[in-house]
Formats: structure tokens, C-alpha cells, sequence
């Protein structure tokens, strides 16, 4: 017994010193481990703990088979006391009215038209035509008094206008709501819409008086304000009020049917309880309308216990959903997971993804809802991809997502329609945005792709249960708050992985942050460099289908180091070159610090990484040829050695493409502001020497471009310098343009 405990001992302690090694050799797969398992812990209880119904269909009349006994508090619907209470609230919902100022605005300009034309007019019938057209009915009596009325007082129709406005400004309700008798109980609710600023408020009957017109008042403001006409004309001026003003507050039948339809969906249910332990029914009971109620709601919670074989099915379903993902997501970018802030992004958001899976239920929504899908925000996860990776991931992301849907839905059909064509159709709409506002924009154009999906699935399935109205506001809805919500995680997203978002390079590439600006002030030669680096990198970029606004911003921050010592560069320079009395190993010890000095700047400010490598790159490891020939030069090589080494940077080649692309850019405006006679083929000489020197030095080797990018980097490059040089260039005639090497072919 003694060996045989020893024997475990043994194997726990190298079970537990072999998990140790792990660790400690390779923390990164270690946390990877975790996080995988946080997940799988994560969907694993999400799914085993969300209740799924038996289906159970009792009938009256039927002999029940079983005691039925409920075991934990159920509410269920009372359908007698539901129905009473819908009609109680069909009662009680206020109607919506509508008072939009700019309507009476617009019937205020054409009748001061109108009257300005009469004043005028020689011919009134055709005036009076003209003021039946708007509504408004006048003898030819009347016009004919009115043409007096102005002529006696060319001010009467400004006058008669502003007191028309004052008093519409208010609010005008026709007679028969202030009497209605099925407004008592409900009020109404007045939305206005003054000067683009909306607002709801709720009236009750006897607060709209306000909204009516006195017409004693109106006659005693009338007599007083145009006091200088007779009896007659201030009766037609009165007249003429009673027909212009009308009522501009008025019902809107389409708001008021959505405010009843979701009132209704949210209180028109009345709820019973069942107590826990309640005998419902026993063996050998007939099934009756006072108990079915509670029956149906009993089998439609799932309160069976959680049997093995169901937790290992379960089990067994997440981990194919794991090992699919990872290959799946692999084949939009091998190196995704290589990233832990990668791996715990995509643990957190597809958590938070099944999280929503489940929320419906909580609602009122079974899985099998044919509503289901337009509750879950699917184009979030495509949205937030998007701008923190690719396309090419949001992509796999959108199918991985919409797949994932549908298996955890009970695979519902017509939810994963919407699913996924919402998620996959998102892709393609937020292609173009640069702003963070545009993506609540795009929201809405996601929301009319949804409804295009919606109107298929509704004309497709020919369901009597479905709502058109109610589909289409589920689209509408999941849409818009699927970009805002993107907006959050996109924003997190920047944080947890430091990620160069189009939204973040945007607000980098503003030319007065405090950064440029210092540059500006301090180093303009840099500064000018710097802002031609950046042109030259971006549309290199754009040309080989590369990123474009982060080659950009590189190319802006590139030399951000130079700020301390500006007078140390030759582009600040003047006349005078402060490397004349210095040592080559103090000159190239300052050269190289500005590649440092740039990355702890970025880093201070919270660049995004891959801005901060690419100034950490922009010079690889190459050798400074200048300082180092003039080290070999003016040092006694009996009495000191001279090591390369120290006059190389200290960095790494370019890993990626934008990195190689920006330091292939400086190098090409610096070598073309050296030239001394700049013609296109001595811009294409350089560009193409360059560019071959770093090629054959294995500089852009890991970098990932191609000869075929790099010929097409090229191209850009000279046509983008000649531009730039154009008031000094010489153009070439043929043949020294057939004397041209092309080292890249």
C-alpha cells in the first residue's frame, strides 16, 4: 500500500512540475489555455442553464396520465383577464397628435403671397381662384373689400399675418377632442417639432383649452388692432381669420397605433403565478379550461433535470465550435491567434454573442421564435471586426457567427436568414467609413438591408402569425443599435489591442496635434519631410491594396524623435553642420537616438502599436554609411577600433508592409532632395537603385511585399516625385529613357 501511495505521489508531482514547465516556458500558451477554458465555462453554463422547454400540447377533455406538480414559481398568461385588460388599455393609451410649426409656416408665406399679389392686382377673380386653391374661400365681394382693406393700409397684411402666427404658434386642436368623451380617461400626448427640436408631452382633457381659440378675444384683438377700418371690414377681417387659421395639431394615426401596439406588447398580459409545490392536476384529472392555463405553462418550462449524456453533448458541441472557429478564422488571417489581447478579444465578444443568444428568452422570445434573430445584434461583431482587423476576418466572423446562431438556436431557419445575411450584407455597407459618426449612419443603411431580408422571409414563409410592422421595427431597431453598440466595443477594442482603427488614424492624421505641431516649431525641415514621406507612403499603399491612412501617419510620425535635437539633421540645417566638431561615434549616437526617442514618444501618447513599430523600423538595422567612413577615415586604427556594429540602428527589418513601404519612402525624398539636377530619369535612377539596394540586402524580406508590389511601389514612387519636383524637372527624350535599368524585373 505504502509503495503504491508513493507511486501516486510520484505521478501528481510530475503531472504538476510538467504543467509547471509549461508555464514557466511559455507563458503566452498558458494564458491562451485559460482564456479558451474561461470561454468554453463561459458558453458552456449560458447554454446548460437556459431553460428549453418540453413540448407538451394537453386538450380538453383529455384524461391526465400524471400528477402534475409544479417545481419552482411559474407565471403564465390568464387569456380572460388579458383580453379585459387590452381593452382597458385601448382606453387609457393617449393618441398621439402631431404640431409641426412649419406647417403653418408654409400656409402663413403663401397667404402673405397671396395678399401681396391682390394689392397689386387689377384682375381679383384670379386671386380669389388662387385662394381656393390653398382652401380658402372668398367671394369676389370680399376679395374686392380686402384690396380695399390693403390699399386703405399697405401694412394690413404684415399686421394680419404676425397676428395670424401668434396665434397658431401656440397650437391649434379641433373643437371635438376638447369634448370627446374617450379622451377623459387617456389625455393626449402633443408632440411638437419647433426649429428641429422635437418634443412628447402628455395633456389631459381639461389642460386643452389652451389649444382652442377664445373667439370673444379674438374678436376684441381684431376691433382693437384695426381699429382704423369700419364695422364692415374688421366683420370680413374676423371672417377672414375663422377660414385662414386652421387646426395644426392632429392626430397621427401611424404613432398612434405603434404607442398602442407597444404598450400593448409590453402590459396588455396579465400574469398568474403558480407557487412551487402546486398541484395543478392528478392522475385520472380531465383537462379543463380552468387548469389548461396552467398545464401549457408548465410544459413550456423546462425544469428536468440536467442529465449527463446532455451536459457531454453540450460539451462536445462547443468544442466543434472551437476547433471550426480556429481553422475557419485562420483562413482570413493565419496569425490571428498568434496575438493573446487577439484571443481575448474574440473570447469576450463572443461571450458577450451568446449572452444575447440567450437574452430572448428572458423576453418572451423562444429560440424556435421566428422573431428570434432580429433580437440578436449579429452586425456588432461584423461592425467591431471590421475596423479592428479586416474585412477579410469580418467576413469569416459574420459566417462563423451566423453558424454559431443557428446551432444554438435549435436551427431556426428563418432567424438564420436574417442573421445572416445582416451580419455578411454589413461587410460590404461600412466598406467606405473614416468617421465615427458615420457608423451610426451606416446603422440605418444596415436596418434597410435588414428589412429587404425581412420582407423575404415574410413573403417566403406566408406565416398568418407574422407582423409585417413588427419585423420591419425589429430591423430598424437591431440595425441602429447594433452600431452603437460596435461603437463601444470598437472604442474598447483600441484599448485592449492598441489597434490602428481607421477612426484612430483619422484623428492621428490631424496636422495640428500637439506632436506635428511641436515638430513643426521646432524641426520645419522635418516636419516638411515628414509630410512628403507621408504622401509618398500613402499612395504606395493604396496602390498595392495595402493601409493606406496607417502608411500615412507613419510617414507623419516617422522622425517624431527628432524633436529634441532638430539642429543635429541636415534637413534643419543651415549653412553650418554641427557634425563638423563632433566625433562620428557622438554624431552617429545621436542619429540613432531619434529612432528611440520617436517610439517612447508614441508610446507616451498611447499611439497605436503598429504606428509605434513602424517608427521603430524605418531604418531596420542598416548600416550609417556616412559617419562610419568618416569614423575609418579620422580615427588611428592601431589606437582604436572601429566596430560597425555601433554604426548601424539598432532596430529591426520591417515586419509588415507598411513599415517597408514607409522606410522605402524615406529614403527615396531624402536621396531626391540630395540630387543636384532632378529629371525623371534621374528620379527613376535613384528610385529604382534604392529600392533594389534593400531588396538585395534582405531588408524587406519579412516585410511581405512582392516584386510585383514593389515594381508597382516603384511606379508610384517616381510619378509621385516627379509631381512634387515639377517646376525643376527635366523630362527625358526616348532614348534615355531606353537606357533605364529595371532591376525590379
Amino acid at each position: 500500500m505504502k509503495e503504491k501511495n508513493k507511486t501516486k505521489k510520484k505521478l501528481t508531482t510530475k503531472i504538476i512540475n510538467y504543467f509547471q514547465n509549461i508555464i514557466l516556458k511559455d507563458k503566452d500558451i498558458f494564458f491562451k489555455f485559460s482564456v479558451t477554458l474561461a470561454l468554453f465555462a463561459a458558453i458552456f453554463l449560458t447554454i446548460v442553464l437556459k431553460p428549453i422547454g418540453k413540448i407538451f400540447a394537453p386538450q380538453l377533455g383529455a384524461i391526465v396520465n400524471y400528477d402534475i406538480v409544479a417545481d419552482s414559481d411559474i407565471k403564465y398568461i390568464n387569456k380572460i383577464e388579458t383580453e379585459k385588460n387590452i381593452s382597458d388599455l385601448k382606453l387609457k393609451t393617449p393618441p398621439v397628435f402631431l404640431f409641426d410649426i412649419s406647417k403653418t409656416n408654409e400656409r402663413l408665406t403663401i397667404l402673405t403671397t397671396l395678399l401681396d399679389k391682390l394689392f397689386i392686382a387689377n384682375d381679383v377673380k384670379e386671386t380669389a381662384e388662387q385662394f381656393y386653391k390653398i382652401g380658402i374661400v372668398f367671394s369676389y365681394e370680399e376679395i374686392e373689400m380686402i384690396k380695399q382693406i390693403i390699399e386703405i393700409n399697405p401694412e394690413f397684411t404684415k399686421r394680419f399675418v404676425e397676428m395670424l402666427f401668434n396665434y397658431s404658434r401656440t397650437g391649434i386642436i379641433e373643437s371635438k377632442v376638447l369634448s370627446d368623451v374617450k379622451y377623459e380617461k387617456s389625455g393626449i400626448i402633443i408632440i411638437t417639432n419647433i426649429d428641429n427640436r422635437i418634443e412628447e408631452t402628455l395633456y389631459y382633457q381639461d389642460e386643452l383649452s389652451k389649444f382652442s381659440i377664445n373667439l370673444k378675444e379674438l374678436r376684441d384683438n381684431i376691433d382693437s388692432k384695426f381699429s382704423e377700418y369700419d364695422k364692415n371690414k374688421r366683420n370680413l377681417i374676423y371672417s377672414m381669420f375663422n377660414r385662414v387659421l386652421v387646426p395644426n395639431i392632429l392626430i397621427d394615426e401611424t404613432q398612434t397605433s405603434l404607442l398602442l401596439q407597444n404598450v400593448l406588447e409590453k402590459q396588455a398580459n396579465v400574469y398568474n403565478t403558480i407557487k412551487k409545490g402546486q398541484i395543478i392536476a392528478r392522475k385520472g384529472d380531465l383537462v379543463t379550461e380552468s387548469n389548461i392555463e396552467q398545464i401549457e405553462s408548465i410544459s413550456k418550462l423546462n425544469i428536468s433535470n440536467f442529465s449527463f449524456i446532455k451536459l457531454l453533448k453540450t460539451a462536445l458541441l462547443i468544442v466543434l465550435i472551437f476547433v471550426f472557429s480556429y481553422f475557419f478564422i485562420k483562413l482570413g488571417d493565419n496569425d490571428f491567434f498568434k496575438e493573446l489581447e487577439n484571443l481575448i478579444l474574440f473570447a469576450i465578444l463572443f461571450f458577450l454573442y451568446s449572452l444575447f443568444l440567450s437574452l430572448p428568452s428572458y423576453l418572451g422570445y423562444s429560440t424556435d421564435s421566428l422573431y428570434f434573430g432580429y433580437l440578436i445584434p449579429t452586425s456588432t461583431l461584423t461592425m467591431t471586426f471590421t475596423f479592428l482587423y479586416s474585412r477579410s476576418i469580418s467576413t469569416h466572423i459574420a459566417i462563423l457567427s451566423s453558424i454559431l446562431f443557428f446551432i444554438l438556436s435549435g436551427y431556426n431557419v428563418s432567424s438564420f436568414i436574417f442573421v445572416f445575411f445582416s451580419g455578411v450584407s454589413t461587410v460590404f455597407i461600412i466598406n467606405k467609413i473614416s468617421k465615427r459618426f458615420e457608423l451610426i449612419r451606416a446603422g440605418f443603411i444596415v436596418s434597410l438591408f435588414n428589412i429587404l431580408a425581412s420582407l423575404f422571409i415574410y413573403f417566403s414563409l406566408e406565416n398568418e402569425t407574422l407582423s409585417l410592422v413588427r419585423m420591419v421595427v425589429f430591423s430598424l431597431i437591431n440595425g441602429v443599435a447594433s452600431s452603437i453598440l460596435a461603437l463601444g466595443f470598437i472604442s474598447a477594442g483600441e484599448i485592449l489591442i492598441n489597434t490602428p482603427t481607421i477612426f484612430r488614424l483619422q484623428e492621428l492624421s490631424d496636422l495640428s496635434s500637439p506632436l506635428l505641431k511641436e515638430l513643426f516649431n521646432s524641426a520645419i525641415g522635418t516636419y516638411n519631410h515628414s509630410i512628403l514621406v507621408a504622401n509618398l507612403a500613402e499612395t504606395a499603399a493604396t496602390e498595392i491594396n495595402a493601409n493606406g491612412p496607417l502608411s500615412r501617419i507613419g510617414g507623419y510620425y516617422h522622425d517624431i524623435g527628432k524633436i529634441d535635437n532638430p539642429e543635429y539633421f541636415i534637413e534643419n540645417q543651415g549653412e553650418y553642420n554641427i557634425h563638423d566638431d563632433l566625433k562620428p561615434s557622438i554624431s552617429v549616437t545621436i542619429i540613432k537616438s531619434h529612432v528611440k526617442k520617436g517610439v517612447e514618444k508614441l508610446t507616451k501618447h498611447k499611439f497605436p502599436l503598429k504606428v509605434i513599430d513602424i517608427v521603430a523600423q524605418h531604418h531596420g538595422s542598416s548600416l550609417i554609411k556616412f559617419f562610419y567612413e568618416k569614423a575609418l577615415k579620422e580615427t588611428d586604427s592601431s589606437k582604436e577600433d572601429i566596430k560597425e556594429d555601433f554604426y548601424h540602428y539598432n532596430g529591426i527589418k520591417p515586419q509588415f508592409q507598411e513599415s517597408a513601404i514607409v522606410l522605402l519612402a524615406d529614403q527615396v525624398e531624402a536621396a531626391t532632395r540630395s540630387l543636384k539636377k532632378t529629371s525623371v530619369v534621374s528620379i527613376e535612377k535613384m528610385v529604382d537603385s534604392i529600392i533594389y539596394k534593400n531588396y538585395e540586402e534582405g531588408i524587406l524580406d519579412d516585410s511581405g511585399l512582392t516584386l510585383k508590389d514593389l515594381s508597382k511601389i516603384k511606379a508610384v514612387f517616381v510619378k509621385s516625385l516627379a509631381g512634387m519636383y515639377h517646376s525643376r524637372i527635366k523630362y527625358p527624350n526616348q532614348q534615355e529613357l531606353d537606357k533605364l535599368p529595371n532591376n525590379l524585373e
